[in-house]
């Protein structure tokens, strides 16, 4: 097997692989946006663990190191190797991990190939159309290894997702080098991957703090319509172990506190007040308000009553229409986010609503439309009528019901 085979069976048989790698510190190796734009929809749907990203990644890094081997050699791809990459995480977990990615069409593994998506044929189409809505998708990006294998270790979804948008954003191949530079705005990123916009913000400065993307100078203007205009540092190198691994601790920090301080008695019973009752796992308690699009639960979505709140706020945010067509577009998103969404329903709804990504099926917009029904039924029930005076009551109590019935209609003074 040659050199030109082995990156085909590699990377998409890229023979350009770390061209002009002396531009870019440790080299670089092309990453299709197109594919990256897809991993990351699949793990906003809930198809993917996060962890599975960075999975993803660290394949890009095992392909480009098997990507100039002798002639005659074969490459070979293994689990553990895989496993250091994303921080020692348990071999089961990797194997899940790429089965996951195999199931989602994002990725073919085996121990003498690794291919990756190219196109958007073999994707679903919430996936093509959350493709296109972001420009030059159809391009491969020359993402710096170093940076690759640091996105790989990264356990932060904001951190990953705000390195990754300045990437989309700053970083082309062109002329046969490395072009750094470019425009990038914390909103657009919070937009396209899902995330809040304060905490983009505090990534890029934490992102910014270990040098791997530098601020350059720009007009108030300028920012404000396009956005800060920033380099990705091409010399950047990761921070040491020293610094990536804190101080110990002069005091062991998993004994259990002080009885005076918590009111625990060192036979581990509370003092001052019983334990309260543990609630189930993933669901938050909410506090007195009625139900909110910023926090979106489980139960609203099973709850017409709820999600009818939840569309009137929509309405007002500009998100939806308040025709009956889009109220019943509304409850059918909600019967699509608990029919797909394994992990986090109330997540993906939350995006289809402020990404605009309505899909849902025949069945979905029946079960929605007799949701709606019923709840139309129960509120056209006729009000019971006032309970009369019983029996029992006195002749005198009853006369002066009767007496202040008359006056309020004028039959007497």
């Amino acid at each position: 097997m040659n050199a030109d085979s082995i990156r085909v069976s590699a990377a998409w048989g890229e023979g350009d692989m770390e061209r002009d790698a002396g531009a870019v510190a440790g080299g670089f190796t092309f990453v299709s946006a197109t594919g990256l734009l897809a991993c990351w929809w699949s793990y906003k749907e809930g198809l993917l663990e996060f962890r599975d990203v960075r999975v993803w990644l660290a394949c890009h890094e095992l392909a480009a190191r098997r990507a100039c081997m002798e002639k005659g050699r074969a490459p070979r791809f293994t689990v553990d190797e895989l496993s250091r990459l994303v921080g020692g995480v348990g071999g089961e977990h990797v194997r899940a991990s790429l089965r996951r990615l195999q199931n989602a069409q994002l990725l073919r593994w085996s121990e003498s190939s690794i291919r990756f998506v190219s196109s958007l044929d073999s994707l679903p189409a919430g996936a093509q159309a959350f493709i296109e809505s972001v420009q030059n998708h159809r391009r491969k990006i020359p993402l710096p290894r170093r940076l690759l294998r640091f996105l790989a270790l990264s356990r932060k979804p904001v951190l990953l997702a705000t390195a990754l948008g300045h990437v989309l954003r700053c970083l082309y191949y062109r002329r046969g080098q490395c072009s750094p530079s470019g425009l990038c705005k914390a909103s657009w990123i919070a937009t396209v991957f899902g995330v809040d916009e304060r905490n983009v913000k505090a990534a890029r400065q934490e992102l910014e703090s270990l040098g791997v993307i530098i601020r350059e100078p720009s007009t108030q203007l300028r920012m404000n319509r396009y956005g800060l205009t920033v380099r990705l540092n091409l010399a950047w190198s990761p921070p040491s172990a020293s610094r990536e691994i804190p101080p110990r601790a002069a005091f062991p920090t998993t004994e259990t506190p002080r009885p005076r301080e918590t009111g625990i008695s060192s036979s581990g019973r509370s003092e001052n007040q019983k334990p309260g009752t543990a609630r189930p796992s993933g669901v938050r308690k909410r506090t007195g308000r009625g139900p909110r699009l910023s926090d979106v639960q489980v139960e609203d979505l099973r709850d017409t009553a709820r999600l009818l709140d939840l569309h009137r706020e929509a309405v007002r945010l500009g998100h939806v229409g308040n025709s009956e067509a889009e109220r019943l577009k509304f409850v059918a998103a909600a019967e699509h986010s608990l029919s797909h969404a394994r992990k986090n329903p109330a997540g993906m709804f939350a995006t289809i609503v402020r990404r605009g990504l309505w899909f849902q099926t025949l069945q979905e917009e029946d079960r929605a439309r007799t949701r709606l029904q019923e709840t139309v039924r129960a509120y056209a029930t006729p009000r019971q009528s006032p309970a009369l005076p019983s029996c029992s009551a006195s002749p005198e109590s009853i006369r002066a019901l009767i007496n202040r019935s008359l006056r309020s209609v004028g039959a007497i003074q």
